[in-house]
């Protein structure tokens, strides 16, 4: 008995002892400024800029095997050449030097640098037909095969990007640097832009060669990777921002004025709040900011431990919170989808007369437009915490710095957080969104995609002035209806470029 008791002591011992090991270790690995890998299961020095060039090498790589170029060194044999000419690139250019190449050449061959040029604006149009063919997988392959045509080319001018309708639909153009391409813009150019990265369940059915489980492996397997694809694809999106906000506070230096640093942020705030939603992107951003900075002083500044530790809790709560907004929010938007969905119902089977149906069901629309917008941004507002929260902790990390240049780090950003913060509580009351304000905002949106697919520049002031005048229509569209004049079931969006534009393609 003695024997089982003295093994149990031991035992138990032995585990104390090899626990404190581990938390002397770690202790001693946190003060020099190293991280715990899970992949590698040890404590190691990270460096931000590193891991940017390894995981901008794993996604060339991966555009290079996706089918949409070759990775063999000869030029791979196309019908026509033009394009690649046009932007200087090789025909098995991958996806990332491609958009390089576009960039630096239109920069020089932009109408307003070439003003003594006639061509200038034909050439620049020319350019930006090349880059939508050639950065668009589908067109890119039919230009492979056929060559330049009729139908190429107008599909090239009528190709959409996605992110520029989310840009003006939730104005997340100046807070870009800090948070990155939202997920839900992502997810819908992905589907928009390369709709052949998912699985066709149909022919896959169809296929009788194939075994049911060769058809779940290979289900699978593309599962797989288009999970790798978005994790990669999320991973740069947090060391970009990681690498953006180091150069927001670059300028900072405790030992001078920080009233100065805080001022220029609250500028930068104010000019945040004028746009779109832009209380609440303050807001946001300016919390996990605050709770990212706090986090990481309290782990190393001793007068911030306390502060450390309510940050954390106040993060956990958050997050609480965050899961019940997106619960309540998604069936506030499944119940308003479900009444408009009985509405239709009920016109196709005639059970509503007819002269009041559409208007009814116009209305049902309209008041369910703020139960989507919600229910949208909720999901934008979680996505951007969890982007900051990883792009701080990038950021304090980085072992390209000393430990006390990576302090300073966080407190610049605490003061970011704190003015971004206050300014965005202050504008808070003021921002309030109609059905009105959403229609008139997603009508500006899509004349703003349309005319940027077409190679123009549309201005923050002309987003403005568009959005003057499509809530005048609307308030226009409103006053008749009172007057007893015929009513619109709906709102009708036009998606025509404006003509008022100069050579260069400006508003």
């Amino acid at each position: 008995m003695s024997n089982i008791f003295s093994s149990i002591v031991k035992k138990v011992q032995t585990t104390v002892e090899s626990k404190q090991e581990q938390i002397r270790i770690a202790d001693e690995a946190k003060k020099v400024g190293k991280i715990y890998d899970s992949s590698e299961k040890a404590w190691v020095f990270y460096f931000l800029d590193a891991e940017f060039d390894t995981l901008q090498d794993e996604w060339s790589k991966k555009q290079k095997n996706s089918g949409s170029s070759v990775t063999s060194s000869d030029e791979k044999q196309v019908k026509d050449r033009e394009y690649y000419d046009l932007l200087d690139v090789s025909t098995n250019a991958d996806e990332v030097t491609i958009r390089k190449a576009y960039f630096k050449t239109a920069r020089k061959c932009h109408p307003d640098k070439n003003p003594d040029d006639p061509e200038a604006h034909a050439k620049f149009q020319a350019l930006g037909e090349a880059y939508q063919v050639l950065s668009n997988p589908q067109l890119r392959a039919a230009y492979d095969r056929d060559g330049k045509s009729t139908e190429t080319s107008t599909a090239a001018e009528n190709m959409p990007n996605p992110q520029d309708f989310f840009n003006v639909m939730f104005g997340s153009t100046l807070v870009e640097p800090y948070i990155g391409e939202l997920w839900i813009a992502s997810m819908t150019s992905d589907a928009m832009m390369n709709p052949d990265a998912g699985i066709d369940f149909e022919e896959l059915e169809k296929n009788t060669d194939l075994t049911e489980e060769q058809k779940e492996e290979i289900m699978r397997q593309k599962a797989k990777e288009i999970r790798e694809n978005n994790e990669l694809q999320q991973k740069l999106r947090q060391v970009k921002c990681a690498q953006a906000l180091r150069q927001r506070i670059s300028s900072f230096n405790a030992k001078t004025d920080r009233r100065i640093f805080a001022d220029e942020a609250r500028e930068e705030a104010q000019k945040i709040a004028q746009g779109a939603y832009g209380s609440m992107y303050l807001i946001t951003i300016g919390f996990a900011w605050q709770i990212a900075a706090e986090e990481f002083l309290g782990q190393y500044d001793k007068n911030a431990w306390f502060s450390g530790q309510v940050a954390s809790a106040r993060k956990n709560f958050s997050g609480i919170g965050s899961n019940f907004q997106l619960i309540g929010a998604g069936l506030k938007a499944a119940t308003a989808g479900s009444k408009a969905l009985h509405q239709a119902e009920q016109i196709q089977k005639g059970q509503e007369d007819d002269a009041n149906a559409q208007l009814m069901m116009a209305e049902t629309i309209d008041g369910s437009l703020p139960a989507f917008l919600n229910f949208a941004w909720v999901i934008n507002k979680r996505d951007i915490k969890s982007t900051i929260a990883k792009s701080c902790y990038k950021l304090f990390n980085d072992a390209g710095v000393p430990l006390e240049s990576r302090i300073e780090r966080a407190k610049a950003v605490r003061i970011l957080g704190r003015e971004f913060q206050a300014v965005g509580r202050k504008h808070q009351k003021a921002e309030h969104h109609s059905s009105d304000d959403i229609k008139a905002r997603v009508a500006v949106a899509t004349m703003t995609t349309m005319a940027k697919a077409q190679g123009q520049e549309v201005t923050e002031e002309d987003q403005l002035n568009m959005m003057k005048q499509a809530k005048e229509e609307l308030s226009s569209m409103h006053g008749s209806s009172a007057n007893g004049s015929e009513t619109s079931p709906a709102v009708e969006v036009d998606t025509r470029v404006p003509l008022n534009t100069d050579e260069s393609g400006k508003l």
